[in-house]
């Protein structure tokens, strides 16, 4: 039987001031140059409700072409930035797959080139050796670069100079999606492996390396080896940016688009990538956790992903003017059932800023065959409608970070087989209505707990420093009830001393996020209802608030005054909360008067 275990500990927040990063972005998947018109239509909607949207990111380029190939394209792109400047709009750009997404980008001759794929023409003329090699020996010939080959670095140095030629976008991202994890576990080319073996000190065989990595024994220090391995590969691609944006536009914003932080992949955070694309903190970059969560019929996606977003934004604001903001990646696409609904956009876009990103970015379909401009004018009007609580939302996670109880990985964690950070375990407790927050959190009065992995990556030194802090030990059920849910409430509350930020008794699946400042305060409370049933009304109890006057704000209703009694004892906010509708989410925003 899996057993949790609790332990109380303390410690101090860490806040940032990011760079001057727009709060929300917005991307048409297909690219306006294909279909300028549209792309005219939608900025005139974006004039209409001008202020929404901060920021037009262009997708395209035509990455692996032709140097000359995507200038092409990107003057495109430059004469319609009047469209966007009009509708209060800067321009940025993305590059697009060059790393991460393994699958054909030359087409075959004398046929139809899809979106995406070029005539081998067009194509830029990469050597055998520029290719990532796949754990087997396979070369990846698809969009799947060796970020250590001279060529692939040559090439983004000259790709990013050429956009920021023709474009001069105020932010450069890289890449959808810059990685060398997720349907690939890193670069076992020659030149990788060589690489490898000096900076281990080994002489491994690619059989061999890939058997002690993904076959050997539970624990292993060479799979931390690895981690840092790849960190320092992806280092070297932002070098190669940063250099030629230094030689076009130094002002100019780095940043990259990612994946999920559990992936221990593409290393232990990305710290040393953001090192090189921000010039050591002279320009902050940004990072953008990407993937997952693309249909609204899966809405559990969503709290999954914004748990990954969590631990990117909470690692990262630690790098400190390394990183200049958090940016949320929303897939809002069709990918099952036309997009998104406006709404559901919305509702994700606030669970990833109470999460822990600052800014967000949102997209909409129109390539050959746009939807009708009306129902585009229906996603912009209820994105301007939640602005406001966005600006707000944002505010509080800047100033903290997020409480709750948060899973010990163990110091060993990164030598653990798997190469993953996640355990289904986070998802459990934050589905009970009980606050989540990950180990890298800066909050006070955090709450540990540990499962049988993460135990196993805890070192005798792991464990003396719990029991010394205060260990609880309490056994999960697989499909809990309200009693065994109250009773890991009152363990919570034993570990924390009656300090742990927010408790709701309320028999409901909620997700609740509590905003904690370095004073320990408890900033904002943010609720989301996991059912598709109403709940009742309900009490939340707000321990060490920063203020009395308590605001309940949602994207898509007028703020309401919330009726509390302050217990001076406990210095607990007893704040009644009305009922809220299915998938609703909304904030209790703290006011001092």
């Amino acid at each position: 039987m899996k057993r949790f275990l609790l332990l109380a500990v303390v410690a101090s927040a860490h806040v940032v001031g990011g760079a001057d990063y727009p709060l929300v972005v917005f991307r048409l998947t297909g690219s306006p140059v294909r279909n300028p018109e549209f792309f005219k239509a939608t900025c005139e909607v974006h004039a209409k409700y001008k202020g929404a949207f901060d920021e037009f990111w262009f997708g395209g380029g035509k990455p692996l072409g032709k140097i000359e190939f995507c200038r092409e394209d990107l003057r495109k792109m430059s004469a319609l930035r009047p469209w966007v400047e009009k509708a209060g709009m800067r321009l940025s750009f993305q590059q697009g797959l060059t790393t991460g997404h393994d699958y054909a980008y030359v087409g075959k001759p004398g046929t139809q080139a899809a979106a995406g794929v070029y005539a081998s023409e067009e194509a830029e003329p990469f050597p055998d050796d520029a290719w990532m090699v796949r754990k087997n020996g396979e070369q990846a010939t698809g969009r799947c670069l060796c970020p250590r080959s001279p060529a692939v670095l040559d090439y983004e140095s000259r790709f990013v100079k050429a956009t920021l030629e023709e474009l001069h976008p105020v932010t450069y991202w890289l890449d959808d999606d810059l990685r060398l994890g997720v349907g690939k576990v890193g670069c076992f080319c020659p030149r990788c492996l060589a690489a490898f073996n000096r900076k281990a000190g080994t002489a491994l065989t690619r059989d061999a390396l890939v058997k002690r990595l993904f076959e050997g024994v539970e624990l292993d220090p060479l799979r931390l080896e690895w981690i840092t391995f790849n960190e320092e590969s992806l280092a070297l691609y932002g070098r190669a940016a940063r250099k030629a944006a230094d030689e076009v536009m130094p002002e100019c914003r780095l940043a990259l688009q990612t994946v999920s932080a559990d992936c221990l992949l593409n290393g232990r955070d990305y710290g040393p990538i953001l090192r090189e694309l921000s010039a050591n903190g002279r320009v902050p970059a940004g990072i953008r956790p990407g993937h997952g969560c693309y249909r609204e019929d899966r809405p559990l996606d969503f709290l999954e992903k914004a748990l990954w977003c969590t631990r990117e934004a909470e690692r990262s604001r630690r790098l400190g003017n390394l990183c200049g903001t958090v940016c949320y990646e929303e897939e809002t696409y069709p990918r099952r059932v036309l997009h998104k609904s406006p709404s559901a956009i919305v509702t994700e876009a606030a669970l990833a800023l109470a999460s822990g990103c600052d800014t967000v970015s949102l997209y909409w379909a129109d390539g050959e065959k746009p939807e009708r401009i009306e129902d585009y004018e229906r996603f912009v009007k209820a994105v301007a409608r939640a602005r406001g609580y966005f600006e707000r939302l944002s505010a509080s996670t800047l100033r903290t970070s997020l409480g709750g109880v948060a899973r010990c990985p163990g110091s060993k964690a990164f030598e653990q087989d798997g190469f993953s950070l996640g355990d289904a375990a986070d998802l459990a407790l934050a589905r009970c209505g009980i606050p989540v927050t990950v180990a890298e959190s800066a909050s006070k009065h955090k709450v540990w707990y540990a499962t049988d992995r993460s135990r196993r990556a805890m070192t005798e030194a792991d464990f003396a420093k719990a029991k010394t802090e205060g260990l609880f030990e309490f056994v999960p059920e697989t499909h809990p009830l309200v009693s065994t849910r109250q009773r890991w409430l009152d363990e919570i509350d034993r570990a924390s001393g009656g300090r742990f930020p927010v408790r709701i008794d309320l028999p409901h699946a909620l997700r609740v996020l509590p905003r904690i400042d370095a004073e320990g305060k408890t900033d904002s409370v943010t609720l989301l209802n996991l059912s598709i049933g109403d709940t009742e009304e309900f009490t939340v109890k707000i321990r060490n608030p920063r203020g009395f006057k308590p605001v309940l704000a949602s994207p898509q209703r007028p703020d309401v005054t919330l009726e509390c009694v302050h217990d001076a004892s406990r210095d607990e906010l007893q704040v009644a909360v009305p009922n809220l509708a299915g998938w609703q989410i909304c904030t209790i925003f703290l006011r001092k008067e």
